[in-house]
Formats: structure tokens, C-alpha cells, sequence
């Protein structure tokens, strides 16, 4: 799979079999929905490095993408042409950020960290992904 396509990149962090899901804020695109921190794939950038960049300016948590794992693409619910390539990071800390001291925190109206049973309004690709690839 070519992740250098133009598209959307964002990182699912995992914890205790738990993922960290943020709700869009009202003015923002999809507003109310839950996803993942994530963003469009700048010119000439490969998408774990997007996936990287945005999530840190979303939540003010830095990543290294040699702790990222590639799961797989979805079409972006907007623009289903568009590929939404996510990366997952397992982790034993439980992650929190920081959106008001984020750069584009104000994208999410706030955190949390969920369980298969307790996914909350999310686009079907995304609650798929999380579902059948990432939480058992």
C-alpha cells in the first residue's frame, strides 16, 4: 500500500486494552463525532510522519514513528476517495493530552480512553478498525 497517496494519517493509542478516543468539537469537521487524533497528510510528507505531526499538535504528546504500527487504511468519512491511514502504539501509561496547551487542541472538545463495549458515536470505518484489529 502506497501511504505517500494524499489523505488523512492519525495514531490510536492503546492502554490496558482500552483506546483513546477524542470527541470533534462543534466547529470543526465532523463535529460531536469521536475518532482519533489525526490529520491531512501534508505534499512531499509519508503518512506515519503526518500521523506523528498531528497527533502531537492535536494532544501535545510526542511520539517517535519507530513506536508506530501501521493497521491499515479507511476511506475518510468526508471524502471516501481519501485514505485515513492509522497507526497504532501500545503503551503501559495511560496517555492523557493536553488540549488547551496543544497547538490544535481546540479541534476536540475532550478525551477519553474506551473499551470494545463502550465505543461511543464514531464513523462505522473507524469503530471497525477498532473493534476487529485493535481491541479484543
Amino acid at each position: 500500500m502506497d501511504r505517500n497517496k494524499p489523505g488523512v494519517a492519525g495514531v490510536i493509542i492503546r492502554n490496558d486494552n482500552r483506546v483513546l478516543m477524542c470527541q470533534r468539537s462543534m466547529d470543526s469537521t465532523l463535529p460531536g463525532m469521536w475518532s482519533i487524533p489525526g490529520g491531512h497528510i501534508e505534499e512531499n510528507e509519508n503518512a506515519v510522519f503526518a500521523a506523528v505531526r498531528e497527533f502531537f499538535e492535536e494532544t501535545n504528546i510526542k511520539l517517535s514513528p519507530e513506536v508506530l504500527q501501521f493497521v491499515g487504511a479507511v476511506p475518510v468519512e468526508n471524502n471516501p476517495d481519501k485514505p485515513f491511514y492509522i497507526y497504532l502504539y501500545d503503551t503501559d501509561d495511560e496517555l492523557m493530552p493536553d488540549l488547551q496547551g496543544a497547538k490544535d487542541g481546540f479541534e476536540h472538545s475532550r478525551c477519553r480512553y474506551v473499551r470494545k463495549d463502550d465505543i461511543p458515536t464514531t464513523t462505522s470505518s473507524m469503530e471497525k478498525i477498532i473493534t476487529k484489529l485493535i481491541l479484543k
